[in-house]
């Protein structure tokens, strides 16, 4: 019987190797200039590549932004959704809440990037890219309504809880280097990675009203 994964041909597999390397430097070179700074040729060039031979992989550079795009979101609702495997909902909100800054600390030009398109008011991404975004926001919805529901949260809308936990995170990745000049100290040394995710857990529980009495009110 034939093998139907695509991947077991290794032309096939040659080039969603090369496509995965164009991803990785563009998502830097996107990170350091933005997308009106970026320049294909750029990307082309660290990638030891000519420009033609790139654009054979993306049609333009908005078809190479929004694959950078789509891969971060794939990669981060990965993680959130692996963080969704505890048994205790709150657990689970605060897990969430950590892949945030593991993610993003991990992949400081994924937050550059996220960060600009808010901050350059870029206009909204195609189709695909929009649809990861919802995904991810229905993931969050889905956890605050289920604790909403067992009465272990106060109601908090999923955008804001969102924006506030992504927001805080990618501000605190971006500011490394101007941080660590200014107060001397590395945001995303493991220590300090370790004390902003202890704020994180307290915000998260601050959000959804762990400690007002909803908690005991569940076990009344």
């Amino acid at each position: 019987m034939p093998d139907l994964d695509p991947l077991s041909n290794p032309k096939t597999a040659r080039w969603e190797r090369r496509r995965l390397e164009i991803l990785a430097v563009a998502e830097a070179v996107f990170g350091e200039n933005g997308l009106a700074g970026a320049r294909l040729e750029e990307v082309a060039r660290r990638l030891g590549m000519r420009r033609p031979s790139l654009l054979y992989y993306f049609a333009d550079k908005d078809a190479l932004y929004d694959a950078v795009f789509a891969d971060i979101l794939d990669a981060l609702r990965s993680r959130i959704e692996a963080a969704r495997s505890a048994d205790d909902p709150m657990a689970r909100m605060e897990a969430i809440a950590s892949a945030w800054v593991d993610f993003l600390s991990r992949r400081p030009w994924a937050a550059r990037i996220l960060l600009r398109q808010i901050a350059d008011e870029l206009p909204p991404r195609s189709s695909s890219v929009q649809t990861r975004s919802e995904q991810i926001l229905a993931s969050v919805r889905e956890e605050i309504e289920e604790g909403v529901e067992l009465g272990l949260f106060k109601p908090i809308d999923a955008g804001v809880f969102a924006t506030a936990i992504a927001g805080t995170s990618m501000f605190w990745v971006t500011a490394q280097p101007v941080v660590e000049r200014s107060l001397g100290f590395d945001p995303l040394a493991p220590e300090s990675l370790e004390r902003f995710r202890e704020v994180l857990v307290l915000l998260t529980r601050q959000m959804l009203g762990a400690g007002d009495g909803h908690s005991e009110r569940s076990r009344s």
